[in-house]
C-alpha cells in the first residue's frame, strides 16, 4: 500500500516524501563530490585533524620557529652582548649591529614559519621559501664551522649552533616530500 502511495508522489529536491517503505525520505540537494577537495591525497582531510597530511610538517615548522627563529633571534636582537659572551664569540660592543641584524632576520623567519604552520594548506611555493631560508642558514653555519670561524666558541655555543644546524637540515629535507603534489599553482 505504501509503495503505491509513494509511487504517485513526485518529490522535488529539498522536500520530504516517502521512499516506498514506511520511512520518510528527505531529498536534499547534494554538493558535487569534488567541490571542496584538492587533487591527490592532500584533499581528503582537514587541517588540524588527525588526517592532516601536513601535521609533521607543521610540528617541525613550529619547533624551528620557536627555537631558532624567535628564541635565538630575539635573544640576539635584544641582548647581543650577553648572547655573544654566552656563545663564546668575543666581539667589542661597537660592532654588535651585525648580531642584531641576524637576530632580526631569525625573528622574522620565525614569525613567517609560525604563520605558514597556521595555514590550512601549505602550498608548494611556500615550501620552496622554507627550503631556501633553511638551506642558506645551514650553509652559513656549516661554512663557518669548516673555515674555522667557530673555533673560539664555547661549548654552549657549539650546542646552540648544532641544534640550529640540525633544525635547519630537517626543515630543508622534510618539505621536499610535499613538493611533488602541491607545487602546482
Amino acid at each position: 500500500m505504501w509503495g503505491e502511495i509513494a509511487a504517485g508522489l513526485a518529490v522535488p529536491d529539498g522536500h520530504a516524501g516517502f521512499d516506498g517503505e514506511r520511512n520518510l525520505a528527505i531529498a536534499l540537494p547534494q554538493p558535487p563530490a569534488a567541490a571542496h577537495r584538492l587533487p591527490g591525497r592532500l584533499g581528503r582531510s582537514m587541517a588540524y585533524s588527525l588526517n592532516d597530511p601536513y601535521r609533521l610538517y607543521r610540528y617541525v615548522l613550529r619547533t624551528n620557529a620557536l627555537l631558532c627563529g624567535l628564541g635565538l633571534g630575539l635573544l640576539l636582537l635584544g641582548q647581543p652582548h650577553w648572547a655573544t659572551e654566552l656563545l663564546g664569540w668575543p666581539m667589542p660592543r661597537q660592532v654588535l649591529w651585525p648580531v642584531r641584524l641576524g637576530g632580526a632576520g631569525l625573528a622574522g623567519q620565525g614569525l613567517l614559519f609560525l604563520d605558514l604552520a597556521a595555514q590550512p594548506v601549505i602550498r608548494g611555493r611556500s615550501s620552496l621559501v622554507v627550503i631556501a631560508c633553511n638551506a642558506l642558514l645551514a650553509g652559513v653555519v656549516l661554512t663557518a664551522y669548516l673555515t674555522g670561524d667557530l673555533v673560539p666558541t664555547a661549548p654552549v655555543g657549539i650546542g646552540v649552533l648544532l641544534i640550529l644546524f640540525l633544525s635547519q637540515l630537517v626543515c630543508v629535507v622534510l618539505p621536499v616530500t610535499y613538493l611533488g603534489e602541491n607545487l602546482k599553482p
